[in-house]
C-alpha cells in the first residue's frame, strides 16, 4: 500500500554489490567508503527516531556518474529521463 511505499527508498550508486564497498575513481573521485553508512543511519533516524536529517531524504538518490554529486528524485525513473533502447 501507499504507507508502505513511503518507507522505501531507492539508492543507486557505483559500488559493488557486496560488500558495500565503491568502486574507486568511478566517477574521477576517490571512493568515499562512508557514504552507504551515512545513508542508512539517516534511513533509521528517519523512520525509527522520526529525525529528518535532510541528507537523503528524497524518495530515489541516485549518484550522478562524472558529476561527483549525489540527486534526489521524488519518483523512479526520473521524468526528465530518456529511454535508451540496448541491442
Amino acid at each position: 500500500g501507499a504507507g508502505a511505499r513511503g518507507a522505501q527508498q531507492l539508492v543507486v550508486g557505483p559500488w559493488h554489490h557486496m560488500p558495500w564497498l565503491p568502486l574507486d575513481g568511478a566517477d574521477g573521485e576517490p571512493a568515499d567508503h562512508t557514504v552507504i553508512d551515512r545513508l542508512q543511519v539517516a534511513f533509521f533516524d528517519r523512520h525509527l527516531k522520526g529525525i529528518a536529517s535532510g541528507a537523503g531524504d528524497d524518495p530515489v538518490e541516485l549518484r550522478l556518474m562524472g558529476e561527483g554529486r549525489w540527486r534526489g528524485f521524488a519518483d523512479w525513473p526520473p521524468p526528465e529521463s530518456t529511454a535508451t533502447p540496448w541491442y
